[in-house]
């Protein structure tokens, strides 16, 4: 067994090894999963780069995790030339917000509000 792992551009064949680790993700967090929405938001993202970026960890040529990059638009950070990272992370999940503090990432006491359409 080879514990190397491979970071790769992810692409929509990806798409059905993505679907459980997504589905664990939102089990994890309580968070509701619909197979349907996900696998079209992956397919929103992966066919329209100007919507972001995500890539894919390989182990033994096994998809193990995933990154994904949105991109948004604010008058504060323009244009895809990014100058900022926003980055989404549980206010519960004081080890997580250890190692990004650590990573440079500031808190600017903000909060992510969501209106499901």
């Amino acid at each position: 067994m080879n514990d190397a792992v491979e970071i790769r551009p992810a692409t929509r064949d990806d798409t059905e090894a993505l679907l459980p680790l997504v589905r664990a993700y939102y089990a994890e967090e309580s968070y509701p999963f619909d197979e349907r929405a996900s696998r079209e938001a992956l397919h929103g993202l992966l066919d329209d780069p100007a919507k972001g970026r995500a890539w894919v960890a390989l182990c033994d040529g096994q998809v193990v995790g995933y990154v994904v990059l949105t991109l948004g638009w604010s008058l504060e950070y323009r244009g895809l030339g990014v100058k900022a990272l926003h980055l989404e992370v549980e206010e519960n999940k004081p080890e997580a917000l250890a190692l990004y503090r650590r990573l440079g990432f500031e808190d600017h006491e903000r909060r992510l509000m969501t209106l499901a359409l």
